[in-house]
C-alpha cells in the first residue's frame, strides 16, 4: 500500500509566492493578459511535472475555457451563446477559479506521491483473465450496436435521434463500452482481440457524432501506454497522435454541426476556439450572473448527486436543467458552474480542492476496484471537466462492483 507522503519542497513554494504576486498585480489593474499568461504559465509547469496524466489532462481542459473566455473578452470570435454576449463575460471570476485550482493541483502534484501512485497502478497487476476479458471487449461492441443500432456516416449525423434512437439508452450507457473496454485492455494476451474491438466502438462512436466518451477511453490509453513506456520518444508519439486526433474530432465537430466543407483555417481556428468549450464557458458566465442577481440555487442541484445513484430514477434537481430555467444554454457548464451557481465564486474554488483531494486518494491504493473508479472518472474526464460530475456515478457504485462479483466468482470456480 502507497501512502500520501506529503514532503515540502521550497522550489514548489517559491513557484506559489511569485504566481500570487504576479496574478494579484494582473487582477488589480485589470490586465487580462497578463492574468492569462500566468494561468498557462502554471498550466505548463504541471504539464511538465505530470505529464501525460489524469491530472495534466483534467488541468488542460479546465485551462483551455479560460482561453475561450480571454478570447470572448477582448473581442475575438468565438462559437455560439458566448460570442452573442447576452450575459456578460466575467473572465475575472473565472481567472481566480482557474488559478486556484491549478495552484492546489500544483502543490498536490509537488507534495505528494500522486504521481507515482498513478503510475504504480498500470504497473500492477489487476487484470481480470483473458476469458472474462475477451467476454468484455465483445459486450462493449453488442452494447455499443444497441445504443447507436444505425450504420454511422460522417455526412448524416441524426443530431435529433442520436442520444434515444438506440435499444439502449444513450445516457447512462454511453461510457459502459469503453468502461469495459478499460478493463478488459489490461489483459496483455487478449490484446490482438481487444484492441480491434476498442477500434471498432470508437469509430461507431464517432461516426454517430459522438466524441467525448471516445477521446476519454484513448486519454486512459494514453496514459496506461506512457506509464508503461516513461521515455521521451513516447511523449512525443503521444502529443502527435492526440493533435491528430484532436483535428479529427473537430472536423467531426464541424460535420455534425451541418458543415459542407471544411478548409484548414476552420480547423486551426477550431482547435483552439473549440464550440463545446465556447458553449460550457458561457454557462460558467450564467452561473456567475445569477449570483450576481442574489438567485443563487443554494444547494439544491447537490440532490441530483444522490438521484443518480438509483438507475432509471428520473432526476429534476439536475444543475443544467436548474440553469436552462434561467438562461438559454446549449446544455453543460464548465466544471466551476455548478458549486458557483449554489454557494459562489469561493465555494468553487474550495470545491475545486476537494475534487483534486478526491482523485488523488482514489489512487492511494492499488485495488481492483479503485483502478475501476480510476478508469471510470478518466473516461468521463472530458464530461466532468465540461458538463458535471454525474456521469461515472453509476459505473462506480453498481457496475465495477458488479465485475468483481462475476470476476471472483468465476475465479472460485476454476479453482473448485
Amino acid at each position: 500500500m502507497t501512502n500520501m507522503h506529503i514532503k515540502i519542497k521550497v522550489n514548489s513554494i517559491y513557484f506559489l509566492v511569485f504566481t500570487v504576486i504576479i496574478a494579484l498585480i494582473g487582477y488589480c489593474m485589470e490586465q487580462p493578459m497578463v492574468c492569462l499568461l500566468i494561468a498557462m504559465f502554471q498550466l505548463i509547469v504541471i504539464v511538465h511535472a505530470a505529464k501525460i496524466s489524469i491530472f495534466s489532462i483534467l488541468a488542460v481542459l479546465i485551462n483551455f475555457c479560460l482561453v475561450q473566455q480571454y478570447a470572448a473578452f477582448i473581442g475575438v470570435e468565438v462559437y455560439g451563446l458566448l460570442g452573442i454576449k447576452s450575459v456578460p463575460i466575467y473572465f475575472y471570476e473565472l481567472f481566480l477559479c482557474v488559478y486556484f485550482f491549478n495552484a492546489v493541483l500544483h502543490l498536490f502534484i509537488t507534495h505528494s506521491n500522486c504521481l507515482r501512485n498513478e503510475s504504480e497502478l498500470f504497473k500492477e497487476k489487476l487484470d481480470i483473465g483473458y476469458g472474462f476479458s475477451i467476454v468484455l471487449a465483445v459486450l462493449a461492441v453488442v452494447i455499443t450496436v444497441l445504443i447507436f443500432p444505425t450504420m454511422p456516416s460522417l455526412l448524416t449525423f441524426s443530431t435529433v435521434q442520436r442520444f434515444d434512437g438506440g435499444i439502449l439508452s444513450f445516457s447512462g450507457w454511453s461510457c459502459i463500452p469503453f468502461f469495459f473496454l478499460a478493463i478488459a485492455i489490461i489483459n496483455r494476451k487478449g490484446y490482438k482481440y481487444v484492441v480491434p474491438m476498442a477500434v471498432f466502438v470508437s469509430i461507431w462512436y464517432v461516426f454517430h457524432g459522438e466524441r467525448v466518451d471516445c477521446i476519454g477511453f484513448l486519454a486512459l490509453f494514453a496514459i496506461g501506454y506512457y506509464n508503461e513506456h516513461r521515455e521521451k520518444s513516447t511523449i512525443i508519439k503521444i502529443c502527435i497522435s492526440g493533435l491528430v486526433i484532436i483535428i479529427t474530432l473537430v472536423g467531426v465537430g464541424f460535420l455534425r454541426g451541418g458543415t459542407d466543407s471544411i478548409n484548414y483555417g476552420d480547423l486551426l481556428h477550431g482547435v483552439f476556439i473549440q464550440s463545446t468549450a465556447c458553449d460550457v464557458t458561457y454557462v460558467f458566465n450564467c452561473a456567475v450572473d445569477l449570483t450576481k442577481n442574489s438567485l443563487s440555487y443554494h444547494g439544491i442541484t447537490y440532490l441530483s448527486y444522490l438521484i443518480n445513484c438509483i438507475p432509471l430514477l428520473e432526476d429534476p434537481y439536475s444543475f443544467q436543467s436548474y440553469i436552462h430555467n434561467d438562461y438559454v444554454t446549449a446544455g453543460g457548464g464548465l466544471f466551476f458552474a455548478e458549486p458557483i451557481a449554489n454557494f459562489g465564486v469561493g465555494f468553487a474554488c474550495v470545491f475545486s480542492a476537494f475534487y483534486i483531494l478526491f482523485l488523488v486518494s482514489v489512487i492511494r491504493k492499488r485495488t481492483r476496484y479503485r483502478y475501476m473508479v480510476y478508469a471510470a472518472i478518466c473516461i468521463t474526464i472530458f464530461r466532468s471537466a465540461w458538463y458535471g460530475l454525474n456521469y461515472p456515478i453509476i459505473t462506480i457504485l453498481y457496475f465495477a462492483p458488479a465485475l468483481l462479483v462475476a470476476y471472483n466468482l468465476l475465479t472460485r470456480k476454476k479453482e473448485s
